[in-house]
């Protein structure tokens, strides 16, 4: 199966621009969308948006390494390795601001 088969990627031609979506001040964090989160990265000309459940991103992350390893797919290790920090950085975001609400409950 090639990384392209797949319902949670689609590439578009650039400049297709999207919302970025969120609200880093509010509930939401940057990348969420009302079915769930989304993570996105432009590469040659092409924009790939990846639509996961929170707490699927273990899910999403063998997919990327999957796709990366698939020589017909255009996305490299170094993309994963990208992408993976962006749902680090948005995980360790979420719990910055669930602990920042939790502290001002108390």
């Amino acid at each position: 199966m090639s990384g392209m088969d797949t319902p949670n990627l689609f590439e578009q031609p650039f400049p297709d621009e999207g919302p970025e979506g969120g609200d880093p001040a509010g509930s939401a964090t940057p990348g969420d969308t009302p079915g769930g989160r989304q993570l996105a990265l432009v590469k040659s000309g092409h924009r790939y948006v990846f639509h996961y459940q929170p707490g699927k991103e273990s899910e999403l992350l063998d997919r990327l390494v999957s796709m990366a390893r698939d020589s017909e797919c255009s996305l490299g290790m170094f993309d994963a390795a990208v992408l993976s920090h962006q749902i680090g950085r948005r995980l360790s975001q979420q719990v910055e601001w669930m602990l920042k609400q939790s502290s001002s409950a108390a």
